[in-house]
């Protein structure tokens, strides 16, 4: 395409015989790479397509949140900041929680004959979430966690976290219980995940992991 005293280029992404044929030309987006400007543009029905079904999105969000178009950019700014700190203080929370669940859950659980705390927990349809308590149970010496998870597609889910007290390897332990039902997972000798294709095998870790 050669557009006379402004640009030439052996393919735009277009090939037509002159520039009028591109009808409407909507530019989507421009960005830097290797040292060139690559542009995202649309021409013709294309273009007008694209650009009824953007003006239908800013319809539809200036509804959502009751404010004009204009206004969008500033507003959604504003509830990005205030999503950015209600996320910061129910992480901050979470943690506090869980500081408090795991001493009374670990004052609650006798040590067996080993001196070892075993506490044996549910994830709640996930198995991440249990984590921050895990590790603060395993932060008070002496403790073993065991969280065994049925998940929404009835597949099972482990976390097993150890103590460096303890001498067990939660890792290596878990790797060769999964092993046994075909399940999946691994980790470090102090916190480790997995989790098998059917649940019905999870209270089998329990016997597994001594627990």
């Amino acid at each position: 395409m050669t557009i006379e005293g402004v640009d030439r280029s052996a393919c735009g992404g277009t090939h037509v015989a002159r520039t009028g044929e591109n009808g409407a030309i909507l530019l989507r987006g421009a960005e830097k790479t290797k040292g060139a400007t690559r542009i995202t543009f649309l021409c013709g029905a294309r273009a007008v397509r694209q650009a009824r079904h953007d003006a239908t999105l800013l319809e539809q969000a200036s509804r959502t949140l009751s404010a004009s178009p204009d206004d969008l950019p500033e507003l959604v700014a504003r509830h990005v900041v205030r999503l950015t700190a209600s996320e910061r203080d129910r992480k901050r929370l979470a943690q506090a929680l869980a500081t408090y669940m795991a001493r009374e859950r670990y004052d609650a659980t006798p040590p067996g004959t080993d001196g070892i705390r075993r506490v044996l927990g549910t994830g709640g349809g996930d198995v991440q979430e249990s984590e921050p308590l895990a590790q603060r149970l395993i932060a008070l010496g002496g403790c073993a966690v065991l969280v065994l998870d049925v998940l929404s597609d009835q597949t099972g889910g482990i976390l097993f976290a150890t103590s460096e007290d303890t001498n067990f390897d939660a890792g290596q332990l878990l790797r060769a219980a999964l092993q046994l039902c075909d399940g999946r997972g691994g980790g470090s000798p102090r916190f480790a995940r997995g989790a098998v294709p059917d649940a019905t095998h999870l209270p089998a870790f329990r016997t597994t992991l001594g627990f």
